[in-house]
């Protein structure tokens, strides 16, 4: 994975103008102030790996659905489930926004996203 992830960020950066860098500072660096390079996001290699089927070839792949996955990315969801803990639930039902049976997640993604 973290080969095909090297790959990636190697085969996805690319040589821009000091106008372009500037503008994607955060995502663009430069050492000499002259030559600016902009890369990919991670999200975006890690959906390439994905969906052109290149990560399958190296390791197993499973496919879940967001609803019941393991990993909750609560950044789009629209209703977010909790337990009586406060802990993020998955497994739940989309029309069903007061779900408390569902599994705990074990991994919250974007939780910096929501407002409390």
């Amino acid at each position: 994975y973290c080969q095909l992830m090297r790959q990636e960020a190697r085969r996805t950066v690319v040589e821009v103008d000091e106008r372009q860098g500037r503008l994607f500072q955060g995502r663009s660096t430069t050492t000499d102030g002259k030559r600016w390079m902009l890369w990919c996001n991670d999200q975006g290699m890690h959906n390439a790996l994905l969906w052109t089927g290149r990560l399958a070839q190296e390791m197993d792949v499973t496919l879940y659905r967001a609803e019941t996955s393991k990993l909750v990315t609560v950044g789009t969801l629209q209703y977010i489930r909790m337990n009586q803990d406060g802990e993020v639930l998955t497994d739940c039902a989309e029309d069903d926004p007061e779900c408390a049976s569902g599994s705990v997640a074990a991994v919250v993604h974007q939780y910096d996203r929501v407002k409390a």
